[in-house]
């Protein structure tokens, strides 16, 4: 009985797989759709490169801190991680700001659609 239950699981799973990317594509293609609407189209690849920028620089942060971590003797980690961690924090709340103030922008990224729906 649970043989046949997993098979049957396995073949649903199968035949739903193609909808799954179907509904990706629809999710991007409404995002593109009120982007459009609400920003001016000069503004979509400056906001999308800020967004960009602003993940590379917690990247980098990130880094520095695993860094200072990792390079710092166990009972000096708390002094030589403040910094890194305080720089990380920075990056992170930037990041949020954005979000908060862009959720479309951060959506399509997401997507990673952004360059090919929007014709760049």
């Amino acid at each position: 009985m649970q043989a046949r239950e997993s098979s049957d699981h396995a073949e649903l799973m199968a035949k739903l797989a193609p909808l799954a990317g179907l509904a990706q594509n629809m999710a991007a293609l409404s995002c593109t759709s009120l982007i459009r609407l609400i920003y001016k189209p000069e503004d979509v690849p400056q906001l999308l490169n800020q967004y960009e920028q602003l993940r590379q620089a917690d990247d980098q942060a990130f880094t520095a801190l695993n860094q200072a971590y990792q390079h710092a003797d166990a009972d000096q980690r708390g002094t030589a991680t403040s910094a890194a961690l305080e720089a990380r924090r920075v990056c992170l709340a930037a990041i949020e700001a954005f979000r908060n103030q862009h959720p479309l922008m951060v959506e399509l990224a997401q997507h990673n659609t952004a360059k090919k729906r929007l014709g760049e």
